[in-house]
């Protein structure tokens, strides 16, 4: 099965162009260890990736997850750009969908996520930006909650804060493989259990990832042409 995304790539590869020159802090695949992302505790390594969890005195919470994938970071940069197929591969997600592009690298996004009874759902309304460094192979997109006037809380819905997020995106072997790292950090606002809050740091980027990985194996993602990230 092919799948083409183009359409849902216009705002990327002119972004990839205006930020190739941004210096990252490391070439090692791994994030660089800074405030924001320190103080991770490991919790399990399966299916090929490996789990964390981060908790904050202010009751927010962090999940995070690794993977090493035999697939080329265009085709997972490609699919994270389209909104529609996030259900298929992405843990809980009721609903997904763009906002709008507040330029070519920097476009506000909707998330819906789905909580057990008797709690109810969260959605996140966010903004998601582009860096790419061509001289590290690598790329990242932060995630952080943003004010939208005409996308206010919904009835029977809370409206979660998105803090400290971001995919992290590494090149290996000249682009046959790509380690990633999904970092989510978040304060769900509202009464959340601890038990639930500890389900969903063990289970949502083991789900996520796995989920993903089976999505482009069983797929055949097409990336446009004018969408090249980095030269062979």
């Amino acid at each position: 099965m092919k799948t083409n995304f183009s359409p849902f790539l216009g705002w990327l590869p002119v972004a990839l162009v205006l930020s190739a020159n941004l210096a990252l802090a490391s070439e090692d695949p791994k994030p660089a260890a800074d405030s924001r992302y320190s103080n991770w505790e490991f919790i399990a390594d399966a299916d090929g990736v490996k789990t964390f969890r981060r908790d904050a005195e202010d009751g927010a919470v962090g999940f995070r997850g690794e993977i090493l994938m035999n697939i080329p970071m265009e085709k997972i940069a490609t699919l994270l750009a389209d909104m529609e197929s996030r259900k298929k591969w992405m843990d809980e997600v009721v609903e997904a969908k763009r906002i709008r592009m507040n330029s070519l690298f920097d476009r506000v996004e909707y998330n819906h996520t789905a909580v057990p009874w008797p709690f109810q759902n969260r959605d996140f309304v966010y903004s998601a930006k582009v860096d790419l460094d061509k001289a590290t192979r690598t790329m990242i997109i932060t995630m952080k909650s943003v004010e939208d006037p005409e996308n206010p809380p919904k009835s029977g819905i809370v409206r979660g804060k998105m803090l400290e997020s971001r995919y992290y995106l590494h090149e290996t072997e000249k682009g046959k493989t790509t380690f990633m790292t999904v970092e989510i950090m978040v304060d769900p606002m509202g009464a959340i259990p601890k038990w639930l809050a500890r389900l969903k740091q063990k289970k949502w980027p083991r789900n996520t990832l796995t989920g993903l990985r089976k999505y482009l194996e069983k797929n055949d993602v097409v990336v446009p042409a004018e969408f090249k990230l980095m030269d062979k």
